[in-house]
């Protein structure tokens, strides 16, 4: 933990290095240096050990993120030297490390959402950070409330964290998908407010008093872990069916369910979700409709999909395709058999075997009656019937490594080559 005390504009080593910033100041004052400065510089060592403190101090929730911390001028430039959260003294305002002396003395510069915004983020405009300023009011109240009518629901998801159901994929939609949700088994949890803005929102089933995938601050997580909620999806719930202007049946993508059956009422208009996907319709979908003409299953792991080719995006990225027979084939269900050879780009289904080069015991594929791996290295070699080995032709009349004398022609002069 190195100060230095340097005149300014210079190298910090040209200067006098010191234990603390006391001994530096003392040295500054008892010298009367003019134009000096102290400057402190922290080992590798410590800048590992206090990023390492914070961080983990963010991810274990000890730390409650700020509501821009996924906004990119913030992730690119600050949230690996910042680490801002709200102050665990004053929930109300921002905590930051301004440098490593701050960190590597585990001290944080306390100050309003406002002015932090307004110093690091100075292109923001003031209406975004109005709207931030009430989002870390919303989380330091410690409270969240659970919409159960479709119309507050339909609005969260409207002005809530971005995903596939929110505004800008149904800006104009008479009837929300989400509406659903409302009247029924489940409900929203949300934290913010649904005529302007939402902070964090995750579906929930009060009755059972668990909860499916947050979106947005996981502060949201944390409260409702507080109020003895779990995590798990709402399989067994019952959720309503409605209707666009057209007639047309509606439903949301619904995070950790597959499927589900209409209920044994079929007049109900009722759902009840599944965790499998043997249920009549598909959950897990972004159309927004209840029974879409692009559903499909995929043909290796029965995956609901919405592409029209037999497998899903998943397994067809999984898939290698057999150099020898062309078709395709996974890895994972070789069970044990090679299927690629070492430091190559080959590939094999299990319709060939492999092999080692006779010439240079190299693993090779073994295909098409193949007895060497063909190497562009070797295709001069020769086979010697005599000793049962290959070999690289020499100017003499005997293999360079064996003493069996080739197969040569009978020649009219003797002198010139030996009769066999």
């Amino acid at each position: 933990m190195p100060y230095w005390l340097h005149k300014k504009d210079t190298p910090t080593w040209d200067g006098s290095e010191h234990a603390t910033r006391a001994d530096a100041l003392l040295a500054l004052t008892a010298q009367g240096l003019k134009g000096w400065i102290i400057t402190f510089i922290a080992t590798d060592e410590e800048k590992n050990l206090w990023y390492a403190r914070e961080y983990t101090r963010l991810q274990s929730g000890e730390y409650i993120m700020p509501p821009w911390f996924g906004e990119y001028w913030y992730s690119s430039r600050y949230a690996t030297s910042h680490y801002a959260h709200l102050s665990t003294a004053v929930p109300s305002m921002v905590a930051y490390t301004p440098d490593d002396e701050f960190g590597v003395e585990d001290r944080q510069l306390r100050v309003r959402p406002g002015k932090y915004l307004k110093t690091f983020a100075p292109t923001l405009e003031q209406k975004a950070i109005d709207g931030y300023v009430a989002d870390v009011k919303a989380l330091t109240g410690g409270r969240y409330h659970i919409a159960r009518d479709p119309e507050t629901i339909v609005k969260i998801f409207m002005n809530g964290p971005s995903s596939c159901m929110d505004r800008s994929h149904f800006p104009h939609a008479p009837r929300h998908p989400c509406a659903c949700y409302g009247d029924s088994d489940l409900g929203v949890a949300y934290i913010g407010d649904p005529l302007t803005r939402i902070v964090a929102r995750a579906v929930v089933w009060p009755d059972r008093q668990t909860y499916s995938v947050v979106y947005g601050d996981e502060q949201l997580s944390r409260l409702l872990r507080a109020d003895g909620y779990t995590s798990a999806g709402p399989h067994g719930a019952m959720i309503r069916i409605v209707e666009d202007e057209l007639g047309r049946e509606l439903c949301p993508y619904i995070d950790d369910v597959k499927s589900a059956n209409r209920t044994a009422d079929l007049r109900s208009s009722q759902l009840i979700l599944r965790a499998d996907n043997r249920g009549d319709y598909a959950m897990q979908r972004t159309s927004g409709y209840l029974d879409d003409e692009e559903r499909s299953v995929c043909e290796r792991c029965n995956e609901e999909h919405d592409a029209d080719s037999a497998l899903c995006d998943s397994c067809m990225e999984d898939s290698c395709t057999c150099d020898f027979c062309s078709h395709a084939f996974w890895p994972d269900d070789m069970d044990g058999i090679t299927w690629r050879l070492e430091n190559t780009e080959s590939y094999s289904c299990g319709c060939t075997s492999v092999g080692t080069c006779e010439v240079c015991e190299v693993s090779y594929w073994v295909s098409r009656g193949l007895t060497d791996c063909r190497c562009s290295e070797h295709e001069s070699t020769e086979y010697c019937d005599h000793c049962d080995s290959y070999y690289e032709p020499a100017d003499s009349e005997q293999h360079a490594d064996c003493d069996h004398q080739a197969d040569l022609p009978l020649t009219a002069d003797p002198t010139e080559g030996q009769t066999v």
